[in-house]
């Protein structure tokens, strides 16, 4: 998923996020077995470099004034490397050892997602009472009007899927992924986290960014570090955050890799013009 970028100058970005990260980044990048690349601890500074390279070299092209970043889960970390919270090492040292802790978590605690889409006015609330009902599912991400991803336990994951009709959603569709993320079945994370946040230098930011579990600007230091501990357990609520970007904003850019945010973003708000930068 690097390719569009190895014969650009933003190449050497993958040296000094290997730097901060501890690892090889590129080697990670060029993983082709699912199996291996899908691990959360490879899977999350794999999304991480390609992010950052693909905005580096948009960026280095581009005249556009960037107003407010936004990161969904994992891209978070690259939202506050972009707004200046943060340097491109500090935020792979980050991302590497987030990666590491959750994948320890999910190894404890295996458990995995599940995206429910087409809901009735009544039916979030549905929700809720479904997975207080059986105390091993949450609510994981509040991707908008209508789309809802849910962690928790392989069981109960596998009833909702039989079963989500019943509390009015139209499709429930499992998704490939590592871990029950956004849920207290992370909460052995926590730990390991909170050390590297608290052992990296936090900047003076230079661009506001939004916190995934409130949608409000991040104001550094401390207490961003409250709120990202906070999104390993608790829900992202995207919803929330895209409805929090200015209202002067007109144009919404997608970093590498996918194309997800930008479907989800315009379902939310309408720009006047969406890019993506899927490919370099």
């Amino acid at each position: 998923m690097a390719v569009p970028w190895r014969a650009t100058p933003s190449w050497s970005l993958v040296d000094e996020i290997s730097d901060g990260a501890g690892c090889d980044v590129a080697a990670i990048l060029d993983i082709d077995d699912l199996s291996l690349l899908i691990r959360t601890d490879n899977a999350q500074i794999a999304t991480f470099t390609v992010s950052l390279l693909s905005y580096t070299e948009w960026a280095r092209r581009s005249n556009d004034v960037i107003r407010t970043v936004l990161g969904h889960s994992l891209g978070e970390l690259s939202a506050l490397a972009v707004g200046g919270y943060l340097s491109i090492q500090d935020a792979a040292k980050l991302v590497r050892t987030r990666g590491l802790a959750m994948q320890r978590a999910s190894g404890e605690h295996p458990g995995s997602m599940s995206a429910l889409m087409g809901s009735t006015e009544s039916s979030f609330q549905s929700l809720q009472d479904y997975c207080q009902k059986y105390g091993d599912l949450w609510i994981a991400n509040i991707n908008g009007e209508g789309q809802i991803v849910v962690s928790g336990s392989q069981a109960s994951l596998l009833r909702l899927q039989s079963e989500h009709r019943d509390i009015g959603w139209r499709r429930c569709s499992p998704l490939n992924v590592g871990g029950a993320f956004h849920s207290p079945m992370m909460s052995l994370a926590l730990e390991e986290f909170s050390e590297c946040l608290n052992a990296v230098t936090w900047l003076k930011p230079r661009t506001p960014v939004l916190a995934n579990v409130n949608g409000t600007v991040h104001p550094g230091g401390a207490a961003t570090i409250d709120l990202l501990l906070r999104q390993l357990v608790e829900p992202v609520d995207f919803l929330n955050c895209v409805g929090n970007i200015p209202t002067e904003v007109d144009k919404s850019v997608e970093a590498a890799p996918g194309t997800t945010l930008t479907g989800l973003v315009s379902r939310i708000r309408k720009f006047s013009l969406h890019e993506t930068l899927e490919r370099g």
